[in-house]
């Protein structure tokens, strides 16, 4: 009897190796990139602003302004701008350095704008905005990160 099960046990099929574990996950570090802003430490909490900027109409003293903040190379914040009427829109930053001057987004007749940024320099960085109807117009900015709301606004005191 002792053969005849030993005989059965050698004619079953050899049983299945275990299925292969999968292969790990890749796995890395933001700071295995180091030339990529990705993540920042802050020494202190970020900031929310919202501003409401009168304008007069287009061709008037009052027609025309700039609003910037002042930020650190690699700062980041995010903005929205809604106007009541249309507007020209430049963005732009002025280094601290040497006053160099960057054009980051220029719109000729913007209601609405919404972005992120962040700082290529350390410098003044915002927006120049131009009514370009014949009715007043506000403009409302909300900012949110790590910024100096300095020099803030900038009145252009000619048509």
């Amino acid at each position: 009897m002792l053969s005849l099960i030993a005989f059965l046990l050698l004619q079953q099929p050899p049983a299945a190796a275990p299925p292969a574990p999968p292969p790990p996950t890749p796995e890395f570090r933001s700071s295995d990139l180091p030339n990529l802003n990705i993540e920042r430490k802050q020494a202190a909490a970020f900031r929310t602003d919202v501003i409401e900027l009168p304008l007069e109409p287009k061709g008037q003293v009052g027609g025309r302004l700039e609003f910037k903040v002042r930020m650190k190379a690699g700062d980041a914040m995010v903005y929205g701008l809604i106007a009541s009427g249309a507007v020209v829109s430049e963005f732009h930053g002025e280094a601290e350095v040497n006053r160099a001057v960057m054009f980051y987004r220029e719109e000729k007749a913007m209601t609405t704008t919404h972005g992120q940024f962040v700082a290529p320099m350390d410098g003044i960085h915002g927006w120049y905005l131009a009514n370009t109807t014949d009715q007043k117009v506000t403009v409302r900015i909300q900012l949110a990160g790590y910024y100096l709301r300095d020099p803030g606004l900038i009145l252009i005191n000619r048509p």
